[in-house]
């Protein structure tokens, strides 16, 4: 192959795996590019749920907030009796019994209690007993400071009530009309009810679930079990779930302070062992966290089908772009090597024989071994080829090329058309003496082909003539020096009658 025809196929690889490379680059970019889009659009869809669940939940508190505040302004009654029971007397509280049981009914609230200034139980659904334990956050200095002002307030507490629902309840100071604080009225919510509703007004689908939890990570609405049609309340870890490191002592302080939409879009493993992405806020105004999460798989369905079909393309370009450049490879093969043959004889042409050359001259010369050169030639050719027609000679000469290229006895020697109806033969490590046995048995080879000559030929059958060349380290001879001296050797053994051999001096 030529310097330039080298450089060809080299540029046509080149460009072959800088194609490839550039579209598996390509390919790959853009699957993490569409990986981070996707991030980005569930990290945006999650801020919206949770800021719609938290703008929705405060809108709810508020309501149900103003409503018993309406209900107690309603009833101005409500003090005076809590004040008669204060001086021991005993009021008429039927009026007051049917009203919070009316409340009770249209509310959906579990249950209630009136109490005085000392938190004793006045009036309470089912005559229960009020517990301080239980509603230990009624307690807290800034909570009772706001009720002594005739405020209503949302709070959550971390003991569950009877049924082992989250305790949530409306906390109301009563006031009489001297603004004198005479008791307080608890009205019990029911999460199973519109609390937990109101979390599931933004959700896509089956795919996701809102909750509430409260800073000590207990959960304050129906969450939806893994599943199952059943639903549950756990208590769950902060720093697992939402990154909040409880062990920090500063962390409530943190968590009060930074209200921002908070996402994990890189997914997580829930408390039923699937993986979700989620996304959360925590609200000062009601005291708790309000929590988005959507099955991983569900939310990445599309992003994930996309990327599949990328990946099979990539796949399929890659195995089309492989046959591809094997079948370059396969074709640029049989390009040189058809180009290193000769089409008429099928053994090695001109070319190929001096490249072959130059790189033996190099190894004899570096291994110190000896080579022979033999220039052939078929006696009286052109008098054949005039007689008989080219396509009769074309015949003669590939007979005759492949007779000389199966009497060679090594893989190490070279035979290659030379030009015309002229053969070359070089001999690797081989010395005169042993050149005059191979000269001898390429001579046979051509005279057993019994191909008929011409009428101007001294012999029964076609014959060839050789003259050789031996090249030693030591001559520091060229290739087309050790061509011509051959050269003179037949050219004395063709002017003696042909089919002979002579090795040159």
């Amino acid at each position: 192959m030529s310097l330039i025809e080298h450089h060809t196929v080299r540029k046509a690889w080149l460009t072959t795996v800088v194609v490839a490379l550039v579209f598996n680059l390509g390919m790959v970019a853009e699957m993490f590019y569409m990986q981070q889009r996707s991030e980005q659009r569930l990290a945006t869809v999650l801020r919206s749920l949770v800021i719609t669940n938290h703008e929705a939940l405060e809108m709810w508190v508020d309501d149900e907030l103003a409503t018993a505040r309406a209900f107690v302004n309603n009833r101005p009654f409500l003090p005076s009796m809590l004040q008669q029971w204060q001086q021991q007397k005993t009021p008429n509280d039927n009026l007051v019994k049917h009203s919070l049981d009316g409340m009770l009914a249209n509310r959906h609230y579990l249950g209630y209690f009136l109490l005085d200034r000392d938190f004793s139980t006045v009036l309470s659904h089912q005559q229960r007993q009020f517990d301080r334990r239980r509603f230990s956050s009624l307690f807290e200095p800034g909570n009772l400071a706001q009720l002594a002002q005739g405020k209503a307030l949302f709070l959550n507490s971390l003991t569950l009530s009877d049924n082992g629902r989250p305790l949530l309840y409306l906390a109301l100071g009563l006031i009489d009309q001297q603004q004198q604080l005479q008791g307080y009225l608890l009205l019990l919510l029911d999460p199973t009810l519109q609390f937990s509703q109101v979390l599931r007004l933004a959700l896509l689908a089956d795919a996701g679930e809102s909750f509430a939890f409260n800073q000590h990570g207990v959960l304050l609405s129906q969450r939806h079990k893994q599943h199952s049609d059943n639903y549950t309340w756990q208590s769950s870890s902060l720093n697992e779930i939402y990154d909040i490191d409880t062990t920090e002592p500063h962390w409530q302080a943190k968590l009060f302070v930074d209200q921002r939409v908070q996402v994990n879009v890189k997914g997580y493993q829930d408390k039923h062992g699937a993986k979700v992405i989620g996304g959360w806020v925590w609200s000062n105004k009601l005291n708790l966290g309000i929590a988005t999460e959507i099955d991983f798989d569900e939310a990445f369905k599309d992003a994930n089908h996309t990327r599949r079909l990328l990946q099979t393309s990539l796949i399929f370009s890659n195995l089309l772009l492989s046959i591809i450049v094997f079948g370059h490879w396969r074709a640029q093969r049989q390009i040189r090597r058809q180009a290193r043959l000769d089409p008429l004889t099928g053994i090695a042409n001109r070319r190929a024989f001096d490249e072959w050359m130059q790189r033996a001259l190099v190894n004899q010369g570096r291994h110190q071994q000896p080579l022979i050169l033999l220039m052939i030639d078929v006696d009286k050719f052109k008098p054949y080829n005039d007689q008989f027609g080219h396509a009769q000679g074309d015949w003669a000469l590939h007979q005759v090329a492949q007779a000389l290229a199966q009497a060679l006895p090594r893989a190490t020697d070279m035979v290659a058309r030379y030009g015309g109806e002229e053969f070359v033969v070089a001999l690797q490590y081989t010395n005169a003496e042993q050149s005059q046995a191979i000269a001898a048995r390429l001579l046979a080879a051509v005279e057993q082909l019994q191909i008929h000559p011409s009428s101007a030929a001294s012999h029964p059958v076609v014959t060839i003539s050789i003259g050789g060349a031996e090249y030693r380290p030591q001559m520091q001879l060229t290739a087309v020096q050790l061509v011509h001296l051959a050269d003179q050797a037949l050219y004395r053994v063709k002017a003696d009658g042909g089919n002979g051999f002579l090795l040159a001096n």
